[in-house]
């Protein structure tokens, strides 16, 4: 499974099953991949921790993103959000199957 199906299979119970309102998440200034991927499902950055720790001989900004209910729920409605849904859904039904 990859790393965009397995998020939105966590968004789907976070906000579906735990009746959530909103989702957040933290992300180092260095993970471009994952900025990338939370971007492409709909969170929104809403803050920057600016030098917020030290790594690997200097201090990096630490980035916070959000999503709420019905940013996701909009975002179902799209062609993309249906074409994660249809993919979630697949790997989800065949990871019970191996």
């Amino acid at each position: 499974m990859y790393g965009a199906e397995a998020e939105f299979i966590l968004l789907i119970y976070a906000f579906r099953m735990l009746n959530m309102h909103k989702v957040s998440g933290r992300i180092a200034e260095f993970a471009i991949e994952a900025q990338k991927l939370v971007l492409d499902i709909g969170f929104v950055k809403e803050a920057t921790l600016r030098k917020m720790f030290y790594q690997n001989g200097r201090y990096w900004d630490l980035d916070i993103y959000g999503l709420l209910y019905k940013e996701f729920e909009d975002f179902l409605n799209t062609p993309k959000g249906q074409k994660y849904y249809s993919s979630s859904q697949k790997n989800l039904k065949n990871s019970h199957t191996n």
